[in-house]
Formats: structure tokens, sequence, C-alpha cells
């Protein structure tokens, strides 16, 4: 028998090893066991926290952990990377996942029908699974294979819910997402015509040494890979798939969507870009501009477009299209603070737009609420959700004491230490632009006349004590940030 002690020492696979055995379990349950598919999702997180844990502390102790799975060392075997970037990614993933679990337990119930809830979860630990090898990952076609994953368990989580809106949503995403992931994969041949290598350690030293002899070949491959990975990722002006996915799809979904699946592609450009391509290639080729730009547009057009839409999921949707802008915006700006700027809004936003995304769906269970009309009034009748709203909405607009304002400051600083004061100004229209969608919601919900409607009474604290939770994360985050400055920098340093 396996103890602890073996256990942890393949601790960097232990956490994919787990989900995939709790993702083929959780079909195979019947009778009144079905019910409880969620605990068994949520043991799985707990699981996989305990093993990134024993990772954190190997880290701090030895440094950058290498390792090769079944045995096969590079570059003839797959091999992950755990640095400390890697552990603060699979934190911020499975922490706000396992409160999605949490959440998803009664949600579900009144969602899908009852026979789908397993396979619901099946999925939804298969993409779980997917984003935590993205973040470990040491070798292209490895990723690419883990995108594969990720874009089905994303579709599938969305056309489970049924219905004509639920199919065409996940087929839109599907197709957009494959041309995606096809860009990811002709820049992947294109690295391993030239390197001969699929891991990313050996393919950029190779790649050093061809830079002078295959010039067009590798910029043409960061120019694909950065195309793929900024549609994945939903930056303007390739993000036409996030808004439908996330109206059609249930409340869980939503928020694992735009809180963490968005976010892991920025994750894994930024690996690409710090490990895999050489300075001098880098230093031709105005990909960092490009993202700048690109930034700068989604936070403003996600927000314009945000502006116009009355229903509460499409909203918050283009609000994520802005959002998203600014973790590409320290991934342009690529110094120590503005990297540091980019890595605190992965997880602040994280927290708070699943914050969001749950909080609504309570509104939408207990009252009916899809539109913003409709939310006068709605702190006297549901204080934790409109509480859990409140500070989300605060957090997007990035006000003081909140952890979207931390994120501003350090990307503002970054800016102004990479000569670009332009880029400030940007931040402070989006800002701008953020409280005018969110502002007179928050003050309808606080001040605003409660409507006269049947409220749904049962089966909703287990979402309330998910919800609590997060609302903790994010209160955390703004006024005590000390908190995470240690992972913070642990971070930042491993891309610097």
């Amino acid at each position: 028998m396996i103890g602890f002690r073996e256990m942890e020492l393949q601790a960097p696979i232990m956490p994919i090893v787990l989900f995939i055995g709790v993702a083929f379990i959780i079909p195979l349950l019947w009778g009144r066991a079905k019910k409880y598919a969620w605990v068994f999702a949520l043991a799985a997180h707990i699981g996989a926290l305990y093993f990134v844990r024993v990772l954190d502390i190997n880290v701090q102790r030895f440094g950058v952990i290498l390792y090769a799975l079944g045995g096969w060392d590079s570059p003839w075997g797959i091999e992950f990377v755990v640095n400390g970037f890697s552990i603060v990614v699979l934190y911020i993933l499975l922490i706000v996942s396992a409160c999605i679990v949490l959440y998803s337990g009664p949600e579900l119930k009144k969602t899908l029908k009852e026979e789908v809830i397993p396979w619901y979860y099946n999925l939804y630990l298969l993409l779980i699974m997917s984003m935590m090898g993205l973040a470990v990952s040491n070798d292209l076609f490895n990723i690419f294979v883990f995108m594969e994953i990720g874009t089905i368990g994303s579709c599938g989580i969305i056309s489970l819910k049924r219905g004509a809106e639920c199919i065409e949503s996940s087929l839109k995403y599907l197709l957009l997402s494959s041309i995606g992931t096809s860009f990811v994969l002709m820049a992947t041949a294109m690295i391993y015509n030239v390197s001969g290598h699929l891991n990313i350690s050996i393919a950029s030293q190779q790649l050093e040494m061809q830079a002078a002899t295959y010039p067009v070949s590798i910029s043409v491959a960061a120019v694909f890979f950065s195309i793929g990975f900024f549609i994945k990722a939903a930056l303007f002006p390739v993000h036409i798939w996030l808004p439908d996915a996330h109206t059609a799809a249930p409340f869980p979904s939503s928020g694992v969507l735009s809180g963490l699946v968005i976010k892991i592609y920025a994750v894994t450009f930024v690996k690409l870009l710090r490990y895999l391509f050489p300075a001098s290639i880098m230093a031709v080729l105005p990909i960092k501009t490009v993202i700048i730009v690109l930034s700068c547009a989604s936070m403003i057009f996600g927000s314009l477009l945000a502006l116009r839409q009355t229903n509460i999921k499409r909203l918050l949707s283009y609000s994520s299209v802005a959002q998203i802008g600014l973790v590409f915006l320290g991934i342009g700006i690529y110094n120590q603070i503005g990297l540091s700027g980019s890595l605190y809004q992965i997880g602040a936003h994280a927290v708070a737009k699943a914050l969001l995304f749950l909080s609504v769906g309570i509104f939408f269970h207990r009252a009916g609420v899809k539109n913003k009309e409709d939310v006068a009034g709605l702190w006297q009748r549901f204080p934790l959700a409109a509480a859990a709203f409140v500070v989300g909405g605060l957090t997007m607009i990035g006000l003081p004491t909140t952890g979207g304002f931390i994120t501003k400051l350090y990307l503002s600083l970054g800016a102004l230490g990479d000569g670009q004061p332009l880029i400030v100004l940007i931040i402070l229209l989006s800002t701008v632009l953020t409280g005018l969608y969110f502002l007179p919601m928050i003050t309808s919900i606080l001040f605003g006349k409660a409507k006269e409607i049947e409220v749904q009474g049962e089966g909703f604290i287990i979402m309330e004590i998910a919800i609590a939770l997060l609302l903790v994360l994010s209160v955390a985050a703004g006024l005590a940030p000390n908190l995470f400055a240690k992972l913070l920098k642990m971070g930042v340093q491993a891309l610097l």
C-alpha cells in the first residue's frame, strides 16, 4: 500500500491524478449517492490543496521542482515544473473552484436534471484538472492536450443545462475556442520544426541558437501563440464567445469560466513569453506593445459594451472582457511592479467575479431577478448576497480598500516606471466607465425601493456559506494585502 510519504514525493502529479480519479468515479454513483456528487468533487479539491501545500513548502525550501512523468526525463518524457508562479496559480484555482463547487451542490438541483448532475461534475473536474496541468506543464504538446480537455469541459458545463440557447452558446464557444487552439497547435509545430524539441526549457535553448537562422519561423510562431491565447482568454476584439457562454450557462459555470478559465490562458501565455522565446526575438517583435494596445482597448470597449447591457449576467461577462485587459496589461508592461499587478488581478478578480455571479444566482433563484432594473432594495431581502454583490462590484471598479484598487495601483506604478504615463490615464478612464455600470446597481440594491415579489426560502444555506467564504477572501484582498505579499513576491520572482 502506498503511504502518505510516497504520495507526497509524487505531489506534482497527485492533484491531477486525484481529479481524474474522482471525475470518473462520480458518474458511477447510484441511488441516493448521486445527490452528493458535489461532496466528492469538493473532497477532490481539499485533497489537491493538501498536495499544493506540500509543493509550496518544498519550493520555499529547495527551489524549483522538476518532475518527470513516469520516470522519463526530458527531453524524452513529459516534464512538470513547479515554481512560485505555478504555486500561486494553483492556490487561486483550487480555493475559488472549491467555493464554486460548494455553491453548486444545491444550485444545480434547481438548474439541471438529476441524471446529468454527475456528468456535470465529471466535466467540471476535468476542466479544473486541465487548468492545473496548464499551470505546471513544461511541454508544448502537453499544453495543447490540456487546452483541448479544458475546451471539452467548458463546452460541457455550458450545454448540460439544455435548451437551444445553451447549445448554441456552447457550439459558438467550441468553434472559436478550436480556432484559438489551432493557432497554438500550428505554433507548437513550428517551434518543434525549428528546435526539434517540445520541452519548453530545451526548445528555448535551441531557439536561442537558431534565432539568426530561422527568425521568420520563430516570429510567426510567437504571433500564432499570441493570437491563440488572446482568443482563449477573450481579449478584445476576439472576445465574442464570452457573453453568450456566460448568459446561457448555469451560475457556477459562469463563475468558473469568468473567474478562472480565461485567466489560465493568460497564465500560460506569460509562461511561454518568459521561458520559451529568446530575448533576441522578443526585442525585435512588437508583441509587448501589441499586448498593451489590446489590453487598453479591452479595458475601454469591454466597459462600453457592458454599459449597454440590461441582463446582469451579460453585463458581468462584458465586465470580464474589461478586467482581463488589466491582467494582460501587466504582462505587456513586464516589470516587477506591473507583473505584481497582473498576478494580483488574477486572484482578486477570480474571487470577486465568482462572488458576483454566485450572488446573482441567489437573486435569480430566490426572486427571479435577471435584469439590472430589478435589483432595487435587494439588500433588505438578501443581505449576504447583496453585500457580496456590492463588494464584488466595488472591486471591479477598483475603489480604495478593495483588491481592484491594489491591482490598479500596481499597474499604474508599473506603467510610470516603464515611462508610459498615458496608460495611467487609460486605467482611470476604465475605472470611471466601470463605475458607470456598477454604481447605479449598487445604489439601487442598497437604497432602492424593493418590489413586491415572492421569495423562495429553502435550500440556500450551503450556497450562502460559499458566498460568505468568497466574501471574506475578497475583503481580505482589499483590506489586508500583506497577507498575500509573500505569495505575490514568490510568484513574480519566478517570472523575472
